[in-house]
C-alpha cells in the first residue's frame, strides 16, 4: 500500500512540481453492525429459537441480502420482519421466521423451512392482486442453477411453482398492475435456455408465456425490469465466452412474450447485443431506462494481446423502436477503483489512459502520432487516512474530487495544457467524474 501511495503522489508531483510528501497507512474497514431494529429482531429470535442455537443466513443473490428483511406483508402501514437462520442441530437447511411488531415487541407470525435447502433469493410482490405483498423464495435444490420456487404470505401459507429454474425476477411484464414472476432456465448440457412468465390466473400462479433465450451463455449476471418506449420490458445480462457478455431483451405484445434481441435463425443473441467486456447494463444517463454498453479498445490498446492489460472505451446505447440507437454517453471505467469518467465528444479518439503505474493511478494523456504524449490530468485514489496525511501538497493544481466508502479520489491537473483543445478544467473534470457501483 505504501508503494501505491508513493507512486500516486509521484504521478501527481510530475504535474504540480512539488518535491516531497509523507504518508501513512491505516485500515478503515470495520465490520458491519446490526441496527437497533435488527438487534430487537435478533433478541426476539433468541427467545423463540434459543440463544446460540442458530446461525443467521443471507440470501446469495438479489436485492435483499440481509438476514433480517423488513417489508410490509399486510394491509396496515407497519413492516413485518423476515428473518433467515439455520439451526445448529441441522447439517443443512434454512428456516424463515416472519415476525410482526405488537406492543413494541416482535412476535412470531409463522415459521417456514425447506429441508436441506438454502435461500438463493427473496423477492416481494403482490402476486395474487390482494392489495398487499407476499414473498417469493428461490430455494437451492441440487445446485445454485437448480432452484425450486415458492410464494409465501405472512402466515406461512405456501404456493409452490412447478419445476426448477436458474433465476427468478419479480416484474410486471404484461402491464396488468399485478406482480408476475419471470423464471429463467438454462440447461447447458441440453443446450437449451428459455424464459417463462408466471402470472396469477384464477387464484393460482401459472405459466402464461415462454420465449427462447440464448443457450450458449454460461450463466446470468442480472435481470432488470425497465421500460422500452414507455412499456414494461426486461433486460437480462449473461456471460458468454471467456470475457464476453450479452444482453437479452424480453417484451410483451399480443398476450405473448418475445425477444427482439434473439436471432431466430441461430437461437443466439444478435451481434449488436454482445460485447467483449463484462460490463452490465445500466441507466447511464438517468432517464429511467437502461442503456446497453458497447466496447472498443482505447487508443494504444488495440494491438495488446494480453486481454487483462487492455483498456476500453465504453459507449452506451438505448434500445428503442426495435433497434439500438445512437450512443448517449461514452466513458472509461476503472472498475477496480469504482469510478468511471465520461469522455467529452471533443476528445474523439485523441485522448487515452495510461495505467502503467497501476489502476489506482490513471493518467489521461493525449494520443498523437500513434503514441501517448502530454498528460492532461491524473486521477489517483487514496484511503482516507493516507490522503489526510498527504494533503499538505503545496500546489494549487491538486484537488479532492470525491470521497466514497473511505476512498478519496484526487485529481492533479496540468495547467500547461490549458490552451489545448482537449483540455478540461477542474469544473469539467468534476462534472465528468462518477462513482461506479
Amino acid at each position: 500500500m505504501k508503494r501505491a501511495v508513493a507512486a500516486a503522489l509521484a504521478a501527481m508531483l510530475l504535474l504540480t512540481g512539488c518535491s516531497s510528501i509523507s504518508g501513512d497507512v491505516s485500515d478503515l474497514m470495520t465490520p458491519p453492525k446490526l441496527t437497533a431494529e435488527q438487534q430487537a429482531i435478533e433478541k426476539a429470535l433468541d427467545g423463540y429459537v434459543g440463544y446460540g442455537k442458530y446461525t443467521l443466513q443471507y440470501p446469495r443473490e438479489g436485492d435483499y441480502r440481509s438476514a433480517f428483511i423488513l417489508h410490509n406483508l399486510d394491509t396496515d402501514s407497519e413492516q413485518e420482519a423476515v428473518a433467515l437462520y439455520t439451526l445448529g442441530s441441522e447439517s443443512a437447511g434454512t428456516h424463515i421466521m416472519v415476525l410482526k411488531k405488537s406492543g413494541g415487541k416482535w412476535q412470531k407470525q409463522s415459521e417456514i423451512s425447506s429441508s436441506g435447502s438454502e435461500v438463493d433469493k427473496i423477492d416481494f410482490g403482490d402476486y395474487y392482486g390482494e392489495g398487499h405483498d407476499q414473498f417469493a423464495v428461490a430455494w437451492t435444490e441440487l445446485s445454485s442453477t437448480n432452484l425450486g420456487v415458492s410464494i409465501y404470505d405472512a402466515a406461512g401459507n405456501r404456493h409452490a411453482i412447478k419445476g426448477t429454474f436458474t433465476q427468478m425476477k419479480t416484474v410486471d411484464l404484461d402491464g396488468d398492475g399485478k406482480s408476475d414472476l419471470l423464471m429463467l432456465r438454462l440447461d447447458r448440457t441440453a443446450r437449451t435456455a428459455a424464459a417463462t412468465l408466471y402470472a396469477c390466473r384464477d387464484g393460482a400462479m401459472v405459466p402464461v408465456s415462454s420465449a427462447k433465450l440464448d443457450s450458449t451463455v454460461s450463466s446470468y449476471a442480472n435481470i432488470y425490469a425497465t421500460k422500452v418506449d414507455g412499456t414494461n420490458a426486461v433486460f437480462i445480462d449473461g456471460y458468454k465466452g471467456q470475457h464476453g457478455m450479452v444482453t437479452e431483451i424480453l417484451m410483451w405484445s399480443g398476450g405473448k412474450m418475445y425477444s427482439p434481441s434473439l436471432d431466430s435463425a441461430t437461437d443466439t443473441v444478435k451481434p449488436e447485443f454482445t460485447r467483449r467486456v463484462t460490463v452490465p447494463c445500466r441507466d447511464i444517463d438517468g432517464n429511467g431506462s437502461l442503456e446497453i454498453p458497447e466496447a472498443t479498445e482505447l487508443p494504444g490498446y488495440t494491438d495488446i494481446s494480453d486481454y487483462d492489460k487492455k483498456l476500453w472505451l465504453v459507449s452506451w446505447q438505448p434500445f428503442s423502436a426495435g433497434t439500438l440507437g445512437k450512443s448517449v454517453r461514452t466513458c472509461v471505467i476503472n472498475s477496480s477503483e469504482s469510478y468511471y469518467f465520461i469522455c467529452p465528444d471533443k476528445w474523439n479518439g485523441s485522448v487515452t489512459v495510461d495505467n502503467s503505474l497501476g489502476n489506482n493511478i490513471w493518467s489521461f494523456r493525449l494520443w498523437d502520432g500513434g503514441k501517448m504524449t502530454d498528460t492532461l490530468f491524473t486521477i489517483s485514489t487514496f484511503t482516507g487516512s493516507d490522503w489526510e496525511n498527504s494533503k499538505n501538497i503545496s500546489s494549487p493544481n491538486v484537488y479532492e474530487l470525491q470521497e466514497n466508502n473511505g476512498i478519496v479520489y484526487v485529481v492533479s491537473v496540468n495547467p500547461k495544457l490549458s490552451a489545448d483543445a482537449h483540455y478540461l478544467d477542474l469544473a469539467g473534470i468534476r462534472q465528468n467524474f462518477r462513482i461506479y457501483t
